[in-house]
């Protein structure tokens, strides 16, 4: 039997806690310290009340904790008998019905729908009891329980779950447990056969899930497939664009005419009758279709409005006349075009979801949340992006999933605002953000926690003697490091797992998880490869990283799937200009990659190749500054600036945010010239000065943590732009105008601009010491320009122009250096790199 099997598919992770006590549970008498026997005494039992143990639960329950004990403590717990309760010895599961009076003193109420998780855990004694307001509060309790006496399952899979072998197991507890957000849901479709059960293993354990069923993803190409017939008998149904009416047939993304007296009366009957079956959920979506399609010509907008206005207008007729009578609520979110509050007051039932990204540019979350309230909204929920592949690449530093300090600064913020309810699009990206996702629940059942305490105890718990380095790696990965991950090559992620390694060499468990990181990292070394290579290499990367992927799969740190077999926002279509192999070729390679696992002497052997390498590089540049003041261009996700400096000097910058997304105020490090962390801050408005005082002479890089937002620099005297390590890239917004920079003759070194994606363009031209060598027209991510130095050209200096083009957008564009070391470059033809 799996321990703490849930029944719920929606779920998240959640913690173990003492927090939210209530004053008639927190200030009675000190209770008295229980004490559990490994032997199978009377005294050791585990017991269940009448009412659970009339309940099929009851058991399973019981069941799943005896399992687990007996690890704990070596003894078969599993075969032993479950009694009812008698109210006097040993561990003692019930629900509200079995102790009504305790229940009702503890606020524990089985009839809240927002109240289902709650629980009591009280030792006195003889008796530790563990009192749910329902059996999943019960399951939740039995989880905070093992969690106490030091049972972990970090993330997914068998090497992350830690069973401390104790010899008695003793505790002193009287406290009542509620999750800070009622709903917690963390959701992807990408799982390898295995990955979905060890992930809800590991949501159980953890305490996500929810007792509250809340439903608020997008929800109308569902409603217009169970009603197709009637659609088509009534075009007037869907919204008019730009004069032509909608069809579903033809428009993926359609949405309703919210004036349609007819469209109103199906969407109510549609809701009403899923809302009343029995074993219905406690609410119905009526979020729209993705992105846009609102009305903006027809009725609709004539005699309603915004799409806001809209959006709201079949959501309060649902609320109001399908879900109140039954005391059900509708989901949905506040997101894209329908994000701002509308002008219509919104009903009481409706729980509106926040999204923190697809802002529109300059809005602040927080304004739109308390714009929404303004309008009657009581229940509030944050619509999350913990992990999404084909932004974050798994890579390390990338999702805000990931990013410690983050999590920490938001939730709390969401939860003072009145947030209940969370729900966040993520991949199973357990080597990048694995520590970020096991923070994420246990902060959103109690956003007090201690971050720190939580990460110490992860490393003791997981990594014993090698707990040091493992510190220092997950520093860079999700801690206070994590600001330069972008900027950081691999090696130095390796480096501290080859020195935990050897720390923990006597401890296989420890071994076995430092193996599945190296893994990971051996990852982040193909996809740097695969970025940095030039076009003539890149197939063969491209192939050493399909074949780590399915090779490293049985370690579950990589979402395998979404990179590699899915039919959208796979690798073949980030990159779209390679040849990937096709569906038939991919299992083959699945097939073969499972004859060939990975072994620690090849990881190892990868990472002390990549030490070494970069002890080996000694092409290091001059930068030449100029006295002219720079402005940079809007900087998208990687953005660092380089300024090289005088002794004894003081330098003040100012940086600029343009808000796409929340991301709280983004952290900063300086990097001093030997490339140690100098100055750590955190900006504190959309415009923000830093000042740098350096003592010794050098070349001195401010790097802004990865924010869905934009930045600018800019200061009295010119500085380089730096390009992500990880990419060679420089993501920019709107710019138009020139770049200057030099590669080294060592190597062969690419050139490559474009705008991003296939419809987003460029007019790009290359310069080569003051001669033109390459020009496009209208050039795309897809088809960029591409410029080749070779070694014969020596040190060479070039400068690229980038301007509008004649078809596709205009928003996004990029420059990347590729094949060898890159270099910052500058916007100013005084700002020079030199090799000598």
């Amino acid at each position: 039997m799996t321990p703490f099997k849930t029944t719920f598919r929606s779920l998240l992770f959640i913690s173990a806690m003492p927090v939210f006590a209530f004053a008639s549970i927190a200030e009675a008498a000190t209770p008295e310290e229980f004490t559990l026997s490994v032997s199978l005494e009377k005294a050791a039992r585990v017991s269940l009340g009448s009412v659970l143990k009339a309940d099929p639960e009851g058991e399973a329950i019981a069941r799943q904790l005896m399992e687990v004990l007996g690890k704990m403590t070596g003894q078969e717990w599993a075969s032993a008998s479950i009694e009812e309760a008698d109210d006097t010895r040993g561990i003692v599961l019930a629900v509200a019905a079995d102790f009504p009076e305790l229940a009702a003193e503890a606020s524990l109420d089985s009839v809240n729908p927002f109240g289902r998780e709650d629980y009591l855990i009280r030792t006195s004694g003889d008796r530790l009891l563990v009192l749910g307001a329902t059996p999943l509060g019960v399951r939740r309790g039995v989880a905070d329980l093992l969690h106490r006496w030091g049972y972990r399952q970090f993330f997914p899979g068998k090497a992350w779950e830690i069973v401390p072998k104790l010899a008695s197991l003793t505790l002193r507890a009287n406290d009542v447990q509620r999750p800070a957000y009622a709903f917690r849901d963390m959701f992807t479709v990408n799982y390898l056969p295995g990955e979905e059960a060890a992930y809800e293993q590991w949501c159980a354990v953890n305490r996500m899930g929810s007792g509250f069923q809340l439903n608020t993803r997008h929800a109308y190409l569902a409603i217009y497939r169970r009603h197709e017939e009637t659609f088509a008998k009534n075009l007037d149904y869907f919204a008019s664009v730009d004069g032509v009416p909608q069809d579903a047939a033809t428009q993926k993304k359609f949405k309703f005419n919210a004036a349609s007296p007819g469209l109103i009366d199906l969407i109510v009957k549609d809701a009403r009758t899923i809302l009343s079956k029995e074993n219905a959920e406690d609410s119905i979506s009526m979020d729209p279709s993705d992105f846009g399609g609102w009305d903006n010509s027809g009725e609709a907008f004539k005699k309603i409005g915004s799409p806001s206005n809209q959006a709201v207008t079949m959501a309060n007729a649902v609320a109001r006349e399908a879900a109140a009578p039954l005391g059900k609520y509708v989901g949905m979110y506040a997101y894209y075009d329908h994000q701002f509050a509308p002008e219509i007051p919104v009903e009481p039932n409706i729980i509106v979801s926040f999204a923190t990204r697809f802002l529109k540019p300059g809005q602040d979350l927080f304004e739109l949340i308390n714009a929404w309230k303004n309008k009657g909204v009581k229940h509030i929920g944050i619509r999350d992006y913990s992990s999404y592949w084909n932004w974050d690449l798994a890579m390390p530093g990338r999702a805000l999933g990931g990013n410690l300090d983050y999590l920490k600064q938001s939730f709390e913020r969401y939860h003072r605002i009145g947030a209940r309810f969370y729900t966040s699009e993520f991949q199973s990206a357990w080597g990048a953000y694995g520590l970020g996702f096991y923070a994420t629940s246990r902060l959103l059942w109690n956003p007090a926690e201690d971050v720190t305490a939580m990460v110490n105890d992860f490393l003791e718990k997981s990594f014993g003697p090698a707990a040091a380095p493992m510190g220092r790696f997950y520093s860079l990965l999700n801690g206070e490091d994590s600001v330069l991950a972008r900027f950081t090559e691999p090696a130095k992620f390796y480096a501290p797992l080859l020195e935990a390694l050897e720390a923990a060499k006597e401890d296989e468990a420890v071994t076995r998880r430092i193996t599945e990181l190296l893994a990971y990292v051996r990852y982040v070394e193909l996809l740097g490869n695969l970025e940095k290579a030039t076009q003539d290499k890149k197939p063969e990367a491209l192939l050493a990283l399909y074949d780590w992927l399915f090779r490293s799969s049985p370690f579950q740190m990589l979402p395998t799937k979404a990179i590699a077999l899915r039919s959208k926002n796979a690798m073949h279509i980030m990159y779209p200009a390679l040849s990937h192999p096709n569906p038939a070729s991919l299992v083959k390679m699945q097939a073969d990659a499972a004859t060939r696992p990975v072994t620690l002497e090849e990881l190892t052997g990868h990472a002390s190749e990549a030490v070494a390498a970069v002890k080996s590089i000694s092409v290091i540049p001059r930068l030449v500054s100029g006295t002219k003041s720079t402005n940079s261009p809007w900087i998208r996700n990687a953005a660092a600036f380089v300024f090289p400096l005088e002794a004894e000097s003081t330098t003040t910058v100012t940086l600029t945010m343009r808000r796409f997304g929340f991301s709280g105020w983004p952290r900063y490090a300086i990097m001093d010239p030997s490339g140690g962390v100098a100055t750590r801050g955190r900006l504190e408005a959309d415009s923000s000065t830093v000042e740098f005082k350096n003592s010794v002479a050098g070349n001195y890089t401010l790097v802004i943590e990865p924010t869905p937002n934009l930045i600018k620099c800019q200061s009295d005297r010119t500085f380089f732009l730096e390009p992500s390590r990880d990419a060679a890239a420089l993501e920019m917004v709107n710019f138009k105008g020139l770049l200057y920079g030099a590669v080294p003759g060592v190597v062969a070194s690419e050139i490559v601009a474009g705008g991003q994606g296939a419809n987003e363009k460029i007019n790009a031209e290359i310069y080569a010491s003051g001669k033109k060598v390459a020009s496009g027209k209208d050039v795309s991510g897809d088809e960029p320009l591409v410029h080749m130095f070779s070694k014969s050209d020596n040190a060479t200096e070039f400068h690229v122009r980038i301007g509008k083009p004649s078809t596709g957008s205009y928003e996004d564009q990029f420059l990347k250096i590729q094949g060898g070391p890159s270099f910052p470059v500058s916007i100013s033809p005084e700002a020079r790199v030199v090799f000598e």
